[in-house]
């Protein structure tokens, strides 16, 4: 847009040059005839005139206009003068005469000097007679001239003396009459047609689109009207000057109603219609109508003209600007040229020495008004650029804003969920324990049942928390885009199917995953945590039958398709979108917590987003759904994992000297508790510094160590590594956390500490820890 403003305020710069150009070479040529007259220039402006050959000569002074002295303004007539030279001139002399008819016969002492047949159209123009030196004599010498007109007849002032004086002369008459107005009227066409681009980009912009129609039509009327540029028959020409000032009178009325109530005229197709229907009717009118028919017009164009006025004065009385007032002075201006010309050309009511001021005026005002249109557009934009880089320090501003509320969203995410974790970690381990003293006793049936409903809740808060953490590795603002790399799809079937299988033949379900040897560039976790998201979600919603996971391969784009197929009830065409949505689930309108979250689809595809994977859904109610997602396919072997662990068994931390380092007094007991009960030997601090008095007063070493994360007087991560790094022998090291920030989750990730997530229960619990003694052996 500013590209385009620069062009447009170029071309108004180019067009002010022009004018002012064309402005100054016409001062020159006038200050160059005026020092021509001072010459000694003879002006002849008495004669004699007749109409006929019959008729007696009758003095006339110069300029003669034949209407004005109640001729017919057409016809033949025939004017004698006398120039008289006190000596014969040694150099050539020549006539020069402001308006001269076309078709004419001139005599010098009876002598025929120059003839020109008859025209289509003999209207007067300037003229530039020679005069033979030797039919020149001293004293007096007789001119007779012969014309005939189509319309404005009669005779300007002749102008005698030498030539190159004369042809000076006849050169700033033809630049006054002809060129200046056709360079005017050129100027204005190409500002015109600014204003045109300017509507064409701006389609809102009726009224400077309107102004620019207006202005280009006139100034081609009036260029052409000037030079037989089309090689048209002249009654042709003049048909299209008609058919153009209808044109113009309807387009000002159109440029006037929408500036006065922006809008355009009521009807708009009617009334283009009528416009297009103007040029057709102009051509089929007759040549013997048009004089007459033009009278009439142009009377009726003045009302129009006069009623356009009263609109303009109207919006500018609204308005109350300097734009609106130049343009009603530019109508007023322009209505009174029109009648200036329709006085002089049609009724032969001004003398002949006058000429057409719509021409002059037109493009002069055109040039004007459109300049002030075009400054205040330029003004506009300056005023929209500048809009717009307030608009965008406040997008910045507010970006920023949104940011920080997005990492306070984070942070808060995190706190609230790492302090819920800590009371539910308690109440899992405290189920595990009183689960194992339940099943050494026997209890009632009613105590089992509140027991597996209290476990069923404890689950349920387990899995919302877990969900929480997923969605903060995701969303959090200060998360890391992850890196792909090499990853065996036969792997992450692997780790899916042992968490997902119990939860498959629970509901009798078949859980198939077909093997492959393909390897993908993604992320291992994260195409890992899609996968089991998928798979969860159809045996979530699959009552019978079964989910199958299988790839298909497109070898010749390189890429394949992991498909999660399910037999359950499908998805409506119109709920496809919204199930990847937060927190929403099609068939669990009442919220039951044990029917799951409705996080699980959002972190499917915020990871594939993340990961740049394509995400496509297919599905028909009543007989299941297929989430597929499109893989690069790689030559390389990602490393292989042994995702299927072994069975846990509390014997191995039998006789173990396990540290653990907690600051919650509840957790801290609770897992002392669980430990002790597997036999270990527990040393239990509640912070950095108690470990390291211990350590002090004792040197000895652990060979498990369990620490919180987030520690009052440190951080359990760095305390770990400290002690492996100066322990004189391995220790196996566990780190539970509650905290989902982003930062703190990858740092974690890349310690390659083994990290266990708040809530556990008992099982995980053994499982982590046997899986990190194990790799000590």
């Amino acid at each position: 847009m500013r590209m385009f403003a620069l062009a447009m305020y170029r071309g108004l710069h180019a067009c002010s040059r022009i004018t002012l150009w064309l402005l100054g070479a016409w001062w020159f040529g006038l200050s160059g005839a005026t020092h021509a007259e001072s010459a000694g220039i003879q002006v002849l402006d008495h004669a004699e005139f007749r109409s006929s050959d019959t008729e007696p000569w009758t003095p006339v002074t110069l300029p003669d206009t034949w209407a004005l002295r109640g001729k017919p303004s057409g016809g033949s007539g025939e004017y004698r003068l006398t120039l008289r030279l006190d000596a014969v001139p040694d150099i050539p002399w020549a006539l020069e005469l402001d308006r001269l008819s076309p078709a004419h016969q001139i005599y010098l002492n009876g002598t025929l000097i120059d003839m020109h047949p008859p025209e289509e159209r003999m209207v007067p123009a300037p003229g530039l007679i020679r005069l033979p030196p030797q039919l020149l004599r001293a004293g007096d010498n007789q001119l007779q001239l012969k014309l005939q007109y189509s319309h404005r007849g009669g005779l300007s002032s002749l102008q005698a003396g030498p030539t190159y004086l004369m042809e000076r002369a006849y050169a700033h008459a033809m630049w006054w009459e002809h060129e200046l107005v056709q360079h005017l009227n050129l100027a204005a066409a190409v500002l015109a047609a600014l204003l045109l681009t300017v509507a064409w980009r701006q389609p809102h912009e009726h009224a400077i689109g309107l102004f620019g129609a207006l202005g280009f039509i006139s100034s081609v009327r009036n260029y052409v009207f000037y030079g037989d540029l089309l090689g048209w028959p002249i009654d042709w020409m003049e048909k299209f000057v008609f058919a153009a000032m209808i044109w113009m009178g309807a387009l000002l009325l159109a440029y006037a109603h929408c500036l006065r109530f922006k809008c355009l005229l009521p009807r708009p197709r009617l009334f283009w219609g009528l416009l297009c229907a103007i040029p057709v009717l102009v051509t089929c009118l007759p040549a013997s109508w048009l004089p007459t028919t033009r009278i009439i017009a142009y009377a009726v164009l003045a009302v129009v003209n006069l009623r356009s006025i009263q609109l303009v004065v109207a919006a500018a009385r609204s308005a109350r600007d300097f734009t609106h007032w130049a343009l009603c002075a530019c109508l007023l201006t322009i209505f009174f040229a029109a009648l200036h010309d329709f006085a002089f050309q049609l009724l032969g009511w001004l003398p002949i020495t006058h000429s057409p001021a719509l021409t002059r005026v037109l493009p002069l005002v055109l040039c004007g008004y459109s300049g002030l249109l075009l400054l205040r557009l330029f003004d506009a934009m300056a005023q929209v650029d500048q809009l717009n880089r307030s608009l965008e320090t406040r997008v910045a501003l507010r970006t920023r804003d949104l940011d920080a509320a997005n990492a306070a969203k984070t942070r808060f995410i995190a706190t609230a969920s790492h302090d819920l974790r800590q009371p539910l970690v308690s109440v899992s381990l405290l189920l595990g324990l009183l689960s194992q003293e339940m099943a050494k006793t026997a209890s009632s049936a009613a105590v089992q049942d509140l027991f597996a409903r209290l476990g069923r809740a404890v689950s349920a808060m387990e899995d919302l928390l877990k969900h929480l953490l997923d969605f903060s590795r995701l969303d959090g603002a200060d998360r890391k885009p992850p890196k792909p790399s090499p990853v065996r799809l036969q792997d992450i079937f692997e780790a899916v199917l042992a968490h997902e299988s119990s939860h498959a033949q629970l509901k009798g379900l078949d859980l198939r995953m077909r093997p492959t040897p393909h390897s993908v560039l993604s992320d291992a976790v994260l195409l890992e945590q899609i996968l089991r998201n998928l798979v969860n979600n159809a045996i979530r919603y699959t009552e019978r039958g079964g989910v199958l996971v299988a790839v298909r391969t497109r070898p010749s784009s390189g890429q394949v398709r992991l498909c999660v197929w399910d037999t359950g009830s499908g998805i409506a065409a119109d709920a496809r979108e919204a199930i990847f949505e937060p927190f929403v689930q099609l068939h669990n309108p009442s919220r039951i917590a044990s029917e799951g979250l409705g996080l699980g689809l959002t972190i499917v595809r915020h990871a594939t987003l993340q990961l740049g994977h394509a995400l496509e859904l297919a599905s028909q109610p009543g007989r299941g759904s297929c989430f597929r997602i499109t893989l690069a396919l790689t030559n390389a072997s990602g490393p292989r994992t042994a995702h299927q662990m072994p069975a846990a068994d509390a014997a191995i931390l039998r006789g173990r000297t396990v540290w653990l380092i907690e600051d919650n007094d509840t957790v801290r007991e609770t897992l002392a508790l669980q430990l002790i009960r597997w036999q270990a030997r527990l040393k239990a601090f509640a912070c950095a510094a108690d470990l390291q008095a211990h350590m002090l007063a004792t040197q000895d070493w652990p060979d498990l160590v369990v620490s919180d994360a987030l520690l009052p007087d440190g951080n359990g991560l760095e305390l770990i590594m400290e002690l492996r790094a100066s322990a004189p022998m391995p220790i196996a090291a566990l780190l539970v956390t509650g905290n989902t920030s982003p930062d703190q989750l990858a740092r974690q990730e890349q310690s390659g500490i083994a990290v266990l997530h708040k809530p556990f229960g008992s099982e995980e619990l053994l499982q982590a820890l046997s899986l990190e003694l194990r790799s000590l052996r």
